[in-house]
C-alpha cells in the first residue's frame, strides 16, 4: 500500500528490457484488442515477462503491441504461430521487436507513471514535493480525468 490505495509492484530487471531477442512486435490487431486479450492470445506459447498494447489518449487500441518472453525460444515459437495467422478478419503481422538507435539509450528508460493521485495533489510542484524523497526529477506532469 502507498498513501492507502493498492500497488502491483513486479522486480525490474534492466537486462529483460534490453533482451530484444525476447521482444515480439505484433500489427494489425484489432481497435477493439486490450492488453488482456493480447496477453491471452500470447501466452500458449510461453512464459510472458510484459505485454503492452499501443493506446491512443481515450485507451483505444492503436491496432499493434509488443509481448516480451523470459526466453527467446518462446519468442520464436510465437513468431512461427501467429505471423500470418487471421485475427478478427484481419492478417497478424508478428516478428522480432527490432531496437531503433534511440531505444538504445538506457537512460530513456527512467520514466515512472502513477495512477490513482490522492485528491490533494492537483499540482505538479504538489506531485513533485510527494516524490522528492525518491531522488532528483527532470520532470513532472500531471493528466487530469478529461484526458482519459
Amino acid at each position: 500500500m502507498f498513501l492507502n490505495r493498492e500497488m502491483l509492484v513486479v522486480p525490474f530487471n534492466r537486462s529483460m528490457i534490453m533482451a530484444t531477442n525476447c521482444n515480439v512486435f505484433v500489427k494489425n490487431l484489432e481497435h477493439g484488442m486490450t492488453n488482456k486479450a493480447l496477453f491471452e492470445m500470447f501466452k500458449p506459447y510461453g512464459e510472458i515477462f510484459s505485454v503492452r498494447l499501443a493506446q491512443d489518449y481515450k485507451g483505444i487500441s492503436k491496432g499493434y503491441g509488443y509481448i516480451q518472453y523470459f526466453n527467446p525460444e518462446d519468442a520464436t515459437k510465437a513468431i512461427e504461430a501467429m505471423n500470418g495467422k487471421e485475427v478478427d478478419g484481419k492478417e497478424l503481422i508478428v516478428d522480432i521487436y527490432k531496437v531503433s538507435r534511440h531505444d538504445r539509450d538506457p537512460l530513456r528508460f527512467t520514466n515512472v507513471f502513477v495512477k490513482n493521485l490522492p485528491s490533494d495533489v492537483q499540482s505538479k510542484e504538489a506531485l513533485d514535493n510527494l516524490f522528492a524523497a525518491f531522488g532528483e526529477r527532470t520532470s513532472v506532469g500531471i493528466f487530469s480525468q478529461e484526458y482519459q
